[in-house]
């Protein structure tokens, strides 16, 4: 009724709270409470509510008052997910209906696509530390040093996605670039300490 009314909800898709590098699988359950929010604003003829990505990047995730920097993706627009109109009446009624499994599926799928890219998507903290490591050193390189939590980021971002398109020298990097970073892990240190001369 509230996401139906217009006012905002915030929605944890994985169901848990880690400390993992990559994404769990997403549950079911936001999504089908947005395809039923979605149904019931059809229904009443108020405005369509969207599912608005959020990427929460910290630092040091356990750490009080670290860097933080929250990034919001591209809405995703919800008219192909709606009960029929028959349900959208049970649901006006106050009768819960589940949506179809298809629907669900495919909304839980195109939120995972979407918020994916905002994650650190890394098979270890190591490998991410690296990618960190390595945007330091092309920041460097290129007069442009990073001087912030959120160029971090999309500077990691922006060495992970070249990595996996098949930038050679970043993938012949890797191998050293994680060992000086653990290594500078293990000391409370990170790239900004390596580069800051």
């Amino acid at each position: 009724e509230c996401i139906a009314n217009g006012h905002a909800s915030a929605l944890f898709p994985e169901g848990t709270s880690h400390e993992d590098s990559k994404m769990k699988r997403l549950r079911t359950g936001p999504m089908r409470s947005v395809i039923a929010a979605n149904s019931i604003a059809t229904e009443r003829g108020l405005p369509e509510p969207h599912l608005l990505p959020v990427g929460l990047h910290y630092r040091t995730s356990w750490h009080y008052r670290t860097d933080a920097w929250i990034e919001y993706g591209k809405p995703i627009h919800l008219t192909e997910f709606i009960h029929s109109k028959e349900q959208r009446s049970k649901l006006i009624a106050g009768e819960w209906v589940e949506a179809d499994a298809d629907s669900v599926n495919a909304l839980r799928d195109r939120v995972q696509e979407e918020l994916t890219p905002l994650t650190p998507d890394a098979e270890s903290w190591d490998e991410h530390r690296a990618w960190h490591l390595l945007g330091h050193l092309h920041g460097h390189a290129h007069g442009a040093p990073l001087k912030s939590w959120r160029e971090e980021v999309l500077a990691a971002r922006d060495i992970r996605n070249r990595i996996r398109e098949g930038d050679s020298i970043l993938t012949e990097a890797m191998e050293s670039a994680t060992q000086i970073a653990c290594d500078l892990n293990d000391v409370g240190l990170d790239g900004r300490a390596f580069c800051s001369t």
